[in-house]
């Protein structure tokens, strides 16, 4: 855009005002568009309200009229499908919940889904093969003969049979610690 020298400081004044309103409205407009588009992705529920109350400060100060319920609604429309509990309930609320509350309720319920997920270990890159024969039991009939082979769900920090277990929990054991016929000789013939 090519502008003729101003004759005047009004001129002047006018045309660094008009620029101005120019980029004014042209970076509302793009934090409009990110602040309707949010989606919490990899971030954390405190970095992501951190983020939306980062753009309404913003919008703000840009003279911005910014509606509350639209920016719950945003931050709503955001999350993955796993907090879709949460969202219900608060959809069905006879008032209003402002931004404040929302986000304190989705945090609670990111850390609950978090102890969940470390309650139920599921590790996807490393898949497992179940096999079983016929006719064999689980559990061992004496639980004090252990296995020498370590427990795979103890490596991944959580075996539910604790002391009871078939398995070695320490990763460390040889065969021979444990004096078991089931050990494989390692004795050259």
């Amino acid at each position: 855009m090519v502008v003729a020298p101003p004759n005047t400081a009004k001129e002047a004044w006018d045309i660094l005002t008009n620029t101005i309103k120019d980029n004014k409205r042209t970076r509302a407009s793009t934090l409009k568009t990110e602040l309707r588009s949010i989606q919490l992705g990899t971030l954390s529920m405190e970095a992501y309200f951190q983020k939306i109350e980062s753009l309404v400060t913003t919008l703000t100060s840009l003279d911005c009229v910014v509606n509350d319920e639209d920016v719950v609604h945003y931050a709503i429309i955001g999350l993955p499908e796993k907090y879709n509990q949460v969202c219900g309930y608060m959809h069905y609320q006879t008032t209003f919940l402002d931004l404040k509350t929302v986000r304190s309720l989705l945090v609670a319920e990111e850390m609950r889904l978090k102890t969940k997920e470390v309650a139920l270990p599921t590790d996807s890159s490393s898949p497992m093969v179940l096999m079983a024969q016929a006719g064999t039991n689980r559990r061992p009939s004496n639980p004090q003969i252990k296995s020498w082979r370590p427990c795979f769900n103890f490596a991944k920090g959580a075996c539910r049979f604790g002391s009871e277990c078939r398995y070695v929990h320490d990763p460390n054991a040889k065969p021979h610690d444990f004096g078991l016929s089931d050990a494989p000789s390692t004795s050259p013939m």
